[in-house]
């Protein structure tokens, strides 16, 4: 299906003047601005995410661009020109928990969507993670270098479902869905972006649902972490920056400290390598995990610092 620009121009209200590709998206340029447009895989999420927009913005959290549907095919999307963040540097960092938090402030009391999967959330894709993991991790054998590694990591992540307390992660989690928060789900630092003044945006919000907000800031944090080789300073710096803005009840905190148990990072980079999603190629995963390896002492000494190491 071709995106019709004639169409579109008259929805733009504006003449089209180049178009181009961006991250294998259609880049649409027009004298006043810039949109990407991408296809719709679900409509009703698409739907929801539209409202849910609509909802943040009225409750003043607007560090998202501009999008809607078109045609009931399209989303087209304002371009933000910048960089990604980056979470090895401090001054992104900071500015990437501050936006999460008030994300996370705003997203609350939003209505449930039609299309809610209880599987999808935070307590379910542990589970699922783990068992993704464990049906590609022998392919690691292709690989001498991590094949005992794989096999470690495996071991490590049945210890640390073993220790997470199923029952308060199922809890915090069923608060969340019942207050209606929105948890955004995929914190990679390719989806906030740095515009030139230094403002940080949250975009791509295609996995975004109810679930336990905690989970982004454990995904954020852990991948903050493993770049800064689990530096206890760095995880007082993002706690402490969250909290300023929104502040994590008891049990929060100590489930978060649980979270870090679990091998996320390895099992995240291991699957995407094998299943050939897009942005895991060998040549940027096997440096990755050769990382995470190397830093396996350094993520126990994290551990048992914040009093949760087996």
């Amino acid at each position: 299906m071709q995106v019709k620009l004639d169409a579109l121009e008259n929805r733009l209200k504006e003449p089209i003047i180049k178009t181009g590709q961006h991250n294998g998206l259609l880049l649409v340029v027009t004298p006043g601005s810039c949109w990407l447009v991408k296809p719709i895989h679900n409509a009703k999420r698409a739907e929801w995410w539209e409202l849910t927009d609509q909802f943040l913005r009225q409750r003043g959290f607007r560090s998202m661009p501009e999008s809607f549907i078109w045609q009931n095919n399209w989303l087209v999307i304002r371009y933000i020109p910048g960089r990604t963040a980056n979470y090895n540097d401090i001054q992104d960092l900071q500015r990437c928990v501050t936006l999460l938090a008030h994300f996370h402030l705003a997203s609350r009391q939003v209505y449930k969507p039609v299309f809610f999967d209880a599987k999808s959330t935070l307590d379910g894709r542990l589970i699922r993670r783990f068992e993704q993991y464990e049906r590609v991790c022998d392919q690691l054998t292709h690989f001498p270098q991590l094949a005992v590694a794989s096999k470690v990591y495996r071991r490590l992540g049945d210890q640390a479902l073993s220790k997470i307390d199923e029952t308060t992660l199922k809890s915090i989690t069923q608060f969340d869905i019942e207050q209606g928060a929105v948890a955004h789900r995929d914190l990679a630092s390719h989806n906030i972006m740095i515009d030139w003044e230094e403002r940080p945006w949250l975009i791509d919000f295609e996995t975004a649902g109810l679930d336990a907000q905690l989970g982004d800031l454990w995904q954020l944090a852990s991948r903050a972490l493993v770049e800064w080789h689990w530096n206890p300073h760095i995880y007082e710096t993002i706690l402490r920056t969250y909290e300023v803005i929104r502040p994590l009840s008891r049990k929060e905190r100590v489930m978060l400290s649980q979270l870090f148990m679990f091998p996320n990072d390895f099992y995240r980079e291991v699957i995407g390598l094998f299943k050939q999603k897009k942005g895991f190629s060998a040549q940027k995963v096997i440096p990755y995990l050769h990382m995470i390896i190397h830093d396996q002492k350094e993520w126990l000494a994290f551990l048992r610092w914040l009093g949760v190491a087996w």
